[in-house]
């Protein structure tokens, strides 16, 4: 977040000229004087912990708020000061303005410390953490990097979108690595949610790699002793794979891994069933659920 600092009408770079803005106060770039909703210009200043201005507009701030922002607006003032820093309240006031705030890179503390604020200031997390409005995107951003953090945060919100989008991203997790804090933050019914997905993938992925490819009539060199090496292959490589693959392996992995096996083999329809099988397995473990 960048902020300007007004130092007098000698400073042209934001026209703050309210007699309420002390001197030398740091001033939001996004929400300043110049900002207009219907062509109306802003009639409240929000003055951060850290002392950074935001000119907002009191109806745009009610309108999503069911406590009058938490009771700081019973009844109306020209300036009010709230415990969150710039870069909290920077998100919650995009939030409540339907606007994307990506482009300041909020951390996620700051992101988790402004979903706080939205509850406290009276917002609907179920009606604003939803496709496509802003706040569901930058939960989304946000699950790139943090995706365990993320999803935490959804449970305990009861974010269900949100928690389905960043459990695609949590089938590499170890859940060995889950902390008790993370675990109570999520809640029962999603740390749940997240174990059966584990386990639900690593099944499915048994399944899929345990089927070996179909077996041809005997030939003069390929009988029924020859398919069953070829068999036992396919059953070494499916056996490492259901013991040490991840739920997230891709399907080019899967090909890899059994590949090695169809470039040992010189039958040509042992070969022709083999290529089939890698084909079709890729297809199954493809289409299998990655989101809770």
């Amino acid at each position: 977040m960048v902020w300007t600092v007004n130092a007098g009408p000698q400073n042209q770079a934001t026209p703050v000229s309210s007699p309420s803005t002390p001197l030398n106060a740091s001033v939001s770039t996004a929400f300043d004087l110049a900002l207009l909703i219907d062509g109306a210009t802003p009639d409240l200043i929000i003055v951060t912990s850290d002392t950074v201005n935001f000119y907002v507009h009191t109806p745009s701030i009610l309108r999503l708020s069911a406590n009058a922002f938490y009771g700081m607006l019973l009844p109306a003032a020209p300036t009010i000061t709230v415990a969150e820093t710039a870069a909290v309240i920077n998100v919650v006031l995009h939030v409540l303005y339907g606007r994307s705030c990506t482009e300041y890179k909020p951390t996620f503390e700051d992101v988790d410390a402004s979903v706080t604020a939205l509850v406290k200031y009276g917002a609907s997390l179920s009606d604003l953490a939803v496709s496509p409005l802003p706040l569901f995107d930058l939960l989304v951003t946000q699950a790139l990097l943090r995706a365990i953090d993320v999803y935490a945060l959804a449970g305990q919100n009861a974010l269900e979108e949100v928690a389905v989008a960043a459990s695609a991203y949590l089938n590499s997790y170890n859940p060995l690595h889950l902390t008790d804090e993370l675990s109570v933050k999520m809640g029962t019914v999603y740390f749940k949610s997240l174990m059966d997905l584990h386990l639900y993938r690593r099944m499915a992925l048994k399944a899929v790699v345990l089927t070996p490819p179909g077996k041809h009539p005997p030939t003069a060199t390929c009988d029924d002793a020859t398919q069953a090496r070829v068999l036992t292959a396919w059953a070494v490589v499916a056996a490492q794979l259901v013991w040490t693959a991840s739920p997230d392996i891709s399907s080019n992995a899967l090909q890899a891994a059994f590949g090695q096996a169809y470039m040992s083999i010189t039958c040509p329809d042992c070969r022709a069933r083999l290529h089939v099988r890698i084909h079709d397995m890729t297809r199954e473990w493809s289409a299998v659920k990655r989101t809770i």
